[in-house]
């Protein structure tokens, strides 16, 4: 939907030969933002009703925390190069059709994104896991359909400030939700990441600086996920219900 929009309808007065590439590299690091956010969603809730299931097979059998969120991690990843497969491959093929500019990436172009785009999920995934464990650790279980939205809320507010302004360099730093749609479009552009996607003059940034704030923040979820995965609690069934 996003795609159409932005090729047919927003953008399409400015898909220019020089824009065209720019423009699409730039709609789809946001597609791709709102994709993982979406199906962390559905993680989040999931996790939510399986609480009870997860605390018995912790308990009496082989399964450990640790393998669990492995085999989570595991199976996110094959969600998310679907998702983004699709994603590249459809968002280029509507701004193509709406500008006969060809914007498809490049061979080496198309790895860079995929793989990036791929870690980017990675953190929607961990964030999620934690929003949930946070909840049924600590707070009535009956708030998870909101704390859920949170990583979709943050795309809609800090992710979309990179097309409305030029956020600070700390700030691309230190919020994956700035840093993945700079090293999204600088992949799928084969460039520089920037700071914002609208400003003529935009502040280059490193490669290696927003890609290690990434993983290191990953490392950091993913410790805090193990810890609070030894504090899950046993929810009551009519609550669950009530999700």
């Amino acid at each position: 939907m996003w795609a159409v929009l932005g090729a047919f309808v927003m953008d399409k007065s400015f898909l220019t030969p020089s824009s065209a590439l720019p423009i699409t590299a730039s709609w789809y690091a946001l597609i791709a933002l709102i994709s993982f956010s979406s199906v962390s969603v559905t993680l989040a809730v999931s996790m939510a009703w399986s609480t009870n299931a997860l605390i018995f097979s912790f308990r009496y059998t082989r399964l450990s925390r640790s393998r669990y969120l492995l085999d989570l991690l595991l199976a996110w990843i094959f969600v998310s190069v679907f998702l983004v497969a699709i994603g590249l491959i459809f968002t280029s093929s509507m701004f193509y059709l709406a500008s006969k500019v060809d914007v498809f990436p490049t061979y080496l172009s198309f790895l860079k994104t995929f793989g990036i785009a791929v870690l980017i999920g990675i953190f929607f995934m961990l964030i999620a896991v934690m929003l949930v464990l946070l909840v049924i650790s600590y707070a009535n279980v009956k708030i998870i359909q909101f704390l859920s939205f949170i990583p979709m809320i943050l795309v809609f507010s800090l992710s979309y400030l990179m097309i409305y302004s030029s956020p600070p360099k700390l700030l691309m730093y230190f919020s994956p939700w700035n840093s993945g749609p700079s090293l999204i479009q600088a992949a799928f552009m084969n460039s520089q990441p920037i700071n914002t996607f609208v400003s003529s003059h935009p502040e280059s940034l490193s490669w290696a600086y927003l890609v290690i704030s990434l993983v290191i923040w990953e490392l950091i979820l993913f410790a805090i996920d193990i810890y609070i995965f030894r504090r899950i609690k046993p929810q009551d069934t009519e609550a669950m219900r009530q999700i």
